[in-house]
Parts: C-alpha cells; sequence; structure tokens
C-alpha cells in the first residue's frame, strides 16, 4: 500500500507565508541555518521566480498539502528565494540550480545533501524528501495486513454466495477459465469461449474476467470488469472484492476510485466508506478522503458502531 507517515508534531514559533502551508521562514539565510542547527533539522530552500507557473502552482497544491505540510515541520527548517534577487540569485549559482521550481536540501551544517527539481505532486514531493534525507516511510507503516486479509476474505465470501447463486453451466465455466488462467492454457481457453459464443451466452465478460483473474493479470481484468459494469452484470459485492484486490496490490488508479465511489453509494454502510476513503488516500484523494472520514465518525457515532481500523488510523494521522 502507499506510504503512509507518520509524524511528531512540534510547537515552534514561525512566520508564515500562509495558513495551513510549510512554514516558509522569512529570514534571512544565515537564521534558516542556525535555526535548523539549533533544531537539529534540514533546511529546505526553495528556488522560484516571479514569472515561473509551476512555482505557483506547487505553492497552491503541493505546499498546503497536509501530508507535506506535516513532513516537512518534522524534518526541516524551510525558507523561499527569490533567484532574481540578491541572495537568491547567489545560493542558486552556488547549489548549481538549472530551473525552476528547484527544492535544495542541505544538512545542519550546510551541506548539500539533494535537489527536487521541477513540479512535484504531494505524494511524488514527500517520496523525493524522503529519499533525499534517507527516511524509510515504509517503516512507520502501522502494521494493518491482517485486518485487511480479514476484510479481504470477508468480502470474497459475499463475492462466492454470488457466485454459487449463478447457473451451474455459468458457475463450471468461469471456475475452468480461471484454472486455464492459473495454467496459462490458451488454446482451451480459448476453446472455451468458442463453444459459449455459439451457444450464445451472455457471460463471455466474465469469463474472460475469470480467465485474467487467474494471470493475475491487473490491466486485462480491470477491462471486463468495466465491460460487466456497462452490462450492469456485476454486483456490489462483487465489485468491492475487486476494489480490495486492487488496492492491496497497491494498484489504485481513477477506475478503482470510480469503483469505490459506487460501492460506498449503493452500500452505504462503514465497510464500504472505510474502503473508499482507503482508496481516495492511496488514489491522493485527500480531501474527499477527509469528507469520506467525517461521514464514517457521524454515521458510527449515530448508529453507535466501531469505526474501522484502517478508518481510525486515517482519522488519527489526518487528525479529524
Amino acid at each position: 500500500m502507499k506510504k503512509f507517515v507518520f509524524v511528531l508534531f512540534c510547537l515552534v514559533k514561525v512566520v508564515v507565508w500562509g495558513q495551513n502551508s510549510i512554514p516558509f521562514e522569512k529570514g534571512g539565510f544565515a537564521e534558516v541555518q542556525a535555526k535548523a542547527k539549533l533544531e537539529e533539522k534540514y533546511v529546505l530552500l526553495d528556488f522560484y521566480t516571479s514569472w515561473c507557473g509551476f512555482c505557483k502552482k506547487m505553492e497552491k497544491t503541493t505546499f498546503v498539502d497536509e501530508q507535506v505540510v506535516t513532513f516537512v515541520k518534522q524534518h526541516f527548517v524551510s525558507t523561499k528565494l527569490d533567484a532574481e534577487k540578491p541572495e537568491g540569485e547567489e545560493l542558486a549559482k552556488k547549489y548549481k540550480v538549472r530551473g525552476f521550481p528547484t527544492v535544495v536540501i542541505l544538512d545542519k551544517k550546510g551541506k548539500l545533501v539533494g535537489k527536487a527539481e521541477g513540479y512535484h505532486t504531494a505524494l511524488d514531493f514527500v517520496d523525493e524528501l524522503a529519499y533525499i534525507i534517507g527516511v524509510e516511510l515504509d517503516d512507520e507503516l502501522p502494521d494493518l495486513s491482517g485486518y485487511w486479509k480479514e476484510k479481504a476474505t470477508h468480502q470474497a465470501n459475499l463475492a462466492m454466495k454470488l457466485h454459487l447463486k449463478k447457473p451451474p453451466e455459468q458457475i463450471e465455466a468461469e471456475e475452468k477459465a480461471f484454472l486455464y488462467g492459473k495454467t496459462r492454457n490458451l488454446f482451451e481457453f480459448d476453446e472455451l469461449v468458442y463453444a459459449l459464443e455459439e451457444k450464445g451466452v451472455d457471460y463471455i465478460p466474465s469469463i474472460k474476467l475469470n480467465f485474467w483473474k487467474g494471470q493475475e493479470d491487473p490491466k486485462k481484468m480491470k477491462v471486463y470488469i468495466n465491460e460487466l459494469l456497462k452490462q450492469q452484470k456485476i454486483s456490489t459485492d462483487e465489485l468491492h472484492y475487486y476494489v480490495l484486490f486492487f488496492a492491496q496490490k497497491d494498484l489504485v488508479d481513477l477506475d478503482v476510485l470510480k469503483w469505490a465511489n459506487q460501492v460506498a453509494r449503493e452500500n452505504q454502510n462503514l465497510a464500504s466508506n472505510d474502503t473508499k476513503s482507503i482508496v481516495q488516500y492511496l488514489y491522493g484523494d485527500f480531501r474527499d478522503c477527509k469528507g469520506t472520514l467525517k461521514k464514517i465518525k457521524k454515521t458510527a457515532k449515530k448508529e453507535k458502531l466501531e469505526i474501522p481500523k484502517s478508518s481510525i488510523f486515517l482519522i488519527d494521522f489526518i487528525g479529524l
């Protein structure tokens, strides 16, 4: 799963450029260095120019992201430097800044540690900074594997109950397709599909989905899941199972996000919204993730239910 970052918050008196953004110091470079040395943190220098469009984009998006702000607060003392003004121009030359935006990282002694050049999304920026300073984000991930395995198994059991309600010939065909996929027996699979097409059955996409599921080919699986959705021939519980399948493999994309939204919309329960919140987080949709977590808290309180474990983690992390 995507990297979750645990942090310790420090209450530091700073002058910031804006609310809920990276706390950029307005003092000179020497003051920033002194503060970093005192607090035993790295120095983050954000080089920008007045005409740089991507600099403005990062300031409005990446630098106000909660995960970015939290991570930077923990590890860095930061300042912005206009590369066309004397101090900024001098430091840009010193650290060989070639384009904008460029974020330069120094250790507390002023030695260059690394650079993050060009525009970065929030998740990419945290990953890049962590790599530069040698912080292993995965080491800070709580072990939710048992919970997710239990959740996926439960959802798989629900999907299996629905599977067993299908006509016997369809059940047999789907199981054969899965086995052919598992053993990569394309010849037998083609023969199976041809025979079913001759009979004029309407569940060919499900047969193909099971074949590619057997081969564990996510790209092909998505094609047939979406086809089944268009034909309205996949249940909400089955779709929920596939959302969990892709999330566990860290394969969340726009398709999986749409599926998670549909599952939550149709089921309207804590389990579905719990899955939705995690998928939103993994996709980088932090604003909607926060909204989903607020809904989970409200529903749990109203119906006197226990908040799911992964939602508890995200609620604690975001600070709701």
